[in-house]
């Protein structure tokens, strides 16, 4: 079972507004650690402690239902069951999801170590501009 804070899911589901594939509307959750991303940001979140690797699929009724919930400093519990691939979460007020796993392969995620180390070091030369919208400087401030 994992643990996860309500309002993680609310703060990570904003990456998921340009989401438009499965792989890209669920948080990987490895080792600790949550992940999400809309393939044009990345976000990573210490969240608990625990072993593997597992994929929730997250939907706007789950989202909605995080969103009441974060009044209360509610949480989900994540019951992930490999040998059926089947999993299940359950909010502290109750509220039932459905599988909400995602049992396929997914590169896109395993990689996403490499990714932040490529960006910890600044770039030597740099190569043209960078443009920045209002609402991607807004959603790098939350």
């Amino acid at each position: 079972m994992i643990r996860i804070n309500c309002e993680a899911i609310v703060r990570m589901s904003e990456l998921f507004t340009h989401a438009e594939d499965d792989e890209f509307r669920c948080l990987r959750l490895e080792n600790g650690m949550m992940i999400a991303t809309d393939r044009k940001w990345m976000a990573a979140e210490k969240i608990c402690s625990f072993n593997g690797v597992h994929h929730i699929l997250i939907d706007d009724t789950l989202i909605e239902h995080c969103r009441i919930e974060t009044q209360f400093a509610g949480f989900i519990e994540i019951i992930p069951n490999e040998s059926l691939q089947f999993t299940t979460g359950r909010t502290m007020a109750g509220f039932q999801t459905g599988n909400i796993g995602r049992w396929t392969a997914t590169p896109n995620f395993d990689r996403w170590r490499d990714l932040f180390r490529q960006c910890a070091e600044p770039l030597a030369d740099t190569k043209g501009v960078m443009v920045w919208e209002a609402g991607d400087m807004a959603r790098l401030a939350r």
